[in-house]
Parts: C-alpha cells; sequence; structure tokens
C-alpha cells in the first residue's frame, strides 16, 4: 500500500470513528496490509483489495474480538473501548444468527452502518468494516 492511501484510509477512519488516536503503520513497503492501532495497542490490520476484473479498489478493516458474539452488551462495549467510541451500537441482523450489524449513532438521528461482526467459534468473532475507494 502506498503512504498517500494509507493517510487516506487513517483520515477517514479518524473521521468515521471521531479518534484521532487512530494510527496505521505498514507491514513493510511491498504489502497490501497495514496494522491498525489505537493509541500504542495493535487491535487489527487493514488490506487492500483488488478486484481484476473491475476498476474498484476497496479495504477491509479486520479486528478479531475475543468475546462470544451471543454475548451482544459485553461485545459493544468491547468495540466501544477498543475505538474510544460510546456511540457505536451492535444490533441483530433478522434472521442471520451468525453476525451482527455494527452502526455508530449520528447526531441528526441516523445510524451509520460501519460494518459486520462475524461468529469465528463460540469464544471469539471478529469486527470487519468494508472502506471502498470512493469513501476515501
Amino acid at each position: 500500500m502506498k503512504n498517500d492511501e494509507v493517510l487516506s484510509i487513517q483520515r477517514y477512519l479518524r473521521m468515521v470513528f471521531e479518534n484521532d488516536s487512530i494510527n496505521l503503520r505498514k507491514k513493510d513497503s511491498e504489502s497490501n496490509m497495514v496494522n491498525f492501532f489505537v493509541s500504542e495497542e495493535n487491535f487489527g490490520e487493514i488490506s487492500k483489495d483488488i478486484d481484476p476484473d473491475e476498476l474498484d479498489i476497496s479495504y477491509s478493516l479486520n479486528v478479531p474480538l475475543k468475546k462470544s458474539l451471543k454475548d451482544t452488551d459485553s461485545l459493544e462495549n468491547t468495540l466501544r473501548k477498543i475505538f474510544e467510541n460510546s456511540k457505536i451500537i451492535l444490533s441483530e441482523r433478522g434472521s442471520i444468527e451468525d453476525s451482527k450489524e455494527v452502526t455508530i449513532s449520528k447526531t441528526d438521528g441516523d445510524d451509520e452502518f460501519i460494518g459486520v461482526v462475524f461468529e469465528d467459534d463460540n469464544d471469539s468473532c471478529t469486527f470487519s468494516m468494508p472502506i471502498l475507494d470512493f469513501d476515501l
């Protein structure tokens, strides 16, 4: 990933989560992955996805969580602590039981979808946030 891409994604994430403590650090100069930090703690990584059939480029933030998907309150609190944002809301996805939707409450009353928490097994899950090139 190029430096300008990393900085654009970092600016975007800081804006979405209203958190200037978010930092991205390249793994190495040739990699299409960067580490995701809040303050000095590494919580996950961002990968670059290039679709060879289209001109679109997207990125994916993935944060592993050592929490059960069934414990919604604890999981929501964990996400709030990681991103240092008390406006994060975790909600059901209708009949889909292996994941939960993650939104951020906005002052205008609309919630903004930011990603999904997917169940890995009974004791862990992963928060996944898509970042599209036009979001940047």
